[in-house]
């Protein structure tokens, strides 16, 4: 296992610990995670959180998610068309969306 690997292995792994983090900042790191393919399609990605909108989990795994969800989002969806991420508290829990403008919907 080479330095780079080790490095990422153990930020990986200090990353797994349930932590407290701000939602907004997560999904404005996603957002740069995928400049390379908003930018590929022309897509704009519009976030809108409610202020200082904070969870307690896995960080890594909520990040791995929304990427998963929001590429999806940003391929399936029409060239200089818009995709939104939507946070929200609702009574006991958070609701995140991710909205985009598809041809073809999935229920």
């Amino acid at each position: 296992m080479n330095s780079i690997q080790k490095k990422l292995k153990d930020y990986l792994i200090s990353n797994n610990e349930p932590q407290l983090y701000e939602l907004g900042t997560i999904f404005g790191e996603v957002r740069k995670d995928l400049s390379f393919e908003i930018k590929a399609k022309g897509i704009t990605v519009n976030i809108d959180c409610q202020d200082n909108l904070t969870a307690f989990g896995n960080v890594f795994q909520l990040k791995h998610a929304l990427k998963n969800l929001i590429d999806n989002a940003i391929r399936y969806s029409p060239n200089s068309s818009t995709v939104s991420i939507l946070g929200r508290e609702k009574l006991n829990s958070i609701d995140i969306e991710i909205i985009d403008r598809r041809k073809v919907s999935i229920p």
